[in-house]
Formats: structure tokens, sequence, C-alpha cells
């Protein structure tokens, strides 16, 4: 017992500092406020403003208000949370009645006739008890509104780590079986692919911990990994790389441009044949744009997990939502993609 004695006086502390009694006491000083000015505007003169009559009221007033609000919260709790209808109906019709004549006995024995009329009263109380409730929902409504967007938000971001995460063993898939088809040929390029590999996935190391990375990053990367590729390529085929950024530190989101980069150079190289691939990487304060092209042909065989345009089509849902256009067509072998971005 008396531990649960020396108790109460900490559980009274924290209910003082708790964010829901501070709430609480700043809506009724604005209540007392307002409610405080509305009687001196009415007053004739200063004097009457301010008199002890005025204090008397305001108090008075405060008390039943309170009374109505948490009686109304109470039995919203108490049994209309319960589905107990009829007692909360019955109640909530009782206690109006019951504080307007009890309002009526106090405002005489102190001597005011504030209220106008015992029905004005009741259906003044009406209103504040329902307002209450209204509230509640409201308040309730904003909470779980909130929570809502946070387990979208949490949601999204797990998906956008799943995807991302995808396109990692995506293009290690592929780059393997490039190093695997030149180190049959020349062991050297081989062991310089690997070693560019090596720096490659050290930024999507990096990469995979940042939600955005400096454009700069994504560039250097790319060209990077057009170096590595090149490495392999036979004399007629080329990769023409263009770039122009206004704004190089600007920041977006890392491993984005990665998967439209590669499947040109999948599909676009043509041993023993004359191939171009041609990428190009706009940038404006206002706009991301990249495209590339390269030769079409139906019978070349590649290895592909065939998840890389549908990962990246869904992280550009995700991320920018109607703000983005991923287009791409055949015309004359010549296979073109195009990706518009509005930041």
């Amino acid at each position: 017992m008396a531990s649960t004695t020396e108790n109460k006086p900490l559980d009274i502390m924290k209910f003082l500092f708790s964010k829901r009694f501070q709430m609480h006491a700043v809506a009724w000083f604005i209540f007392i406020l307002f409610f405080g000015a509305s009687i001196v505007n009415q007053a004739g003169n200063p004097s009457e403003a301010y008199s002890s009559g005025t204090f008397i009221v305001i108090f008075l007033v405060l008390v039943f208000a309170m009374a109505a609000v948490y009686s109304a919260l109470y039995y919203h709790e108490r049994w209309f949370s319960k589905r107990n209808y009829l007692v909360y109906g019955i109640l909530m019709i009782a206690t109006p009645v019951a504080l307007s004549f009890l309002f009526s006995i106090a405002s005489k024995a102190v001597g005011i006739t504030f209220h106008q009329s015992l029905i004005q009263d009741i259906f003044n109380f009406l209103i504040i008890m329902n307002v209450a409730v209204g509230l509640r929902y409201v308040k309730r409504g904003t909470i779980n509104q909130f929570r809502l967007q946070q387990a979208e938000s949490r949601l999204l971001r797990s998906e956008l780590d799943t995807l991302k995460s995808q396109i990692n063993p995506h293009f290690l898939f592929n780059t393997l079986n490039n190093i695997y088809g030149v180190n049959l040929k020349d062991s050297e390029k081989g062991s310089e692919m690997i070693l560019s590999l090596a720096e490659l996935f050290r930024y999507f190391l990096d990469a995979q911990k940042k939600e955005r990375v400096p454009f700069k990053d994504e560039l250097e990367f790319i060209r990077n990994y057009v170096e590595l590729e090149k490495v392999r390529l036979s004399p007629g085929n080329r990769i023409e790389l263009k770039v122009s950024v206004e704004d190089q530190e600007s920041e977006v989101p890392p491993l984005l441009l990665m998967p439209l980069v590669e499947n040109a150079v999948k599909y676009g190289v043509h041993p023993g044949k004359d191939a171009v691939i041609e990428i190009h990487i706009e940038k404006t304060n206002e706009h991301l744009t990249v495209s590339t092209t390269n030769k079409h042909a139906p019978g070349k065989q590649v290895v592909s997990t065939g998840s890389g345009l549908e990962n990246l089509r869904r992280r550009l849902a995700l991320l920018y939502a109607d703000r983005f256009e991923l287009n791409s067509s055949l015309q004359d072998e010549i296979w073109s993609a195009k990706l518009q971005i509005k930041l």
C-alpha cells in the first residue's frame, strides 16, 4: 500500500505533463478567452465588464461546459463504443436536461441570470456534447489517416528497397556472363573487367544504403559500366555515350538509369557485325531525359532474367507516379527507348 501511495504523486505529475492534458488545457484556455471577450464586448462600460460578476459567470459556464464535454466523451467511450446505443442515447438526452436545471439553480444562487431559458440551455448543452464527440471523431480520423500514410510509406519504401536490390543480381548475372566469354579469348582483358566490376560494385554497395545520390556519381557509374562493356566489343561495335547536364550536384534515386542503359548494350551488341549503340542523357533543373538506340536482331539469343525494365517501370511508378514516360519502339531494325522524368 505504501508503494501505491508513493506512486500517486508521480502519476499525477505524468498526467500534468502529458500531451493530452496540455492540449485540453490550451483548448479550455482559448474557450475562456473567447467567452470572456464576448462578455466584455456586450458590457456597457469597462467597470461592469471587469467586475467580479463577470468572472463568476465565466467560471460557472466553464464548469458546466466541462461537465457536458467530459460526460459526453465518457458516455461515448463507455456505452457507444460497446454498441449499447440505447443507454448512450438516453444519457445524451438526460444529461443536457439535468445540467440545464443545475445551471439555472446555480445562476440564481450567485445572483445572475445568464441563461435565456431552460429550453435554450438544454439546446446549448446538447450542442456542446455532440460537438465534443464530433471532435473526437475528427481527431481519430486524422490520427488514423496519418498512421495509414505512414504504413503506406513504409510499404513503398520496402518495395523500393526490394526492387533496388533486384537490380544488383540482374546486373551481376549479365556482366559475369560477359566476363566469362571474354576470358575464354583473352585472360588479361578478363582480369581488367573483373577489376572494373569490383569498382562498380563498390558503388552498388554504397547506393543500396541511400535514397538519393548526386547525379555526377550516377553518371560516373554509367561511364564505368560503358567502359567495362567496351573491353569485350568487336571492332565493328561501338557505344556512344553523350551527356548534357545542367546541375551534376543535384540528387536522384540511385541505380535508376542503369536498366535502360544495360538493356541497350545487352541487345545492341552484335559480334561479327557493325553496330552502334547510342545513349543520350540530358538533364535540366526540371526534366531528366534518357534515350537509347540500338540495332535490333530478331534471332539474337541473349542470357537474361527478364526483370530489368519491369523493375525500372515499377520503381518509376513508385518514385514519380504520373510524372514519367517510358516508351520504346522498333523501326527499320532500330530499337529505340526513351525515358522522360519531370523532376
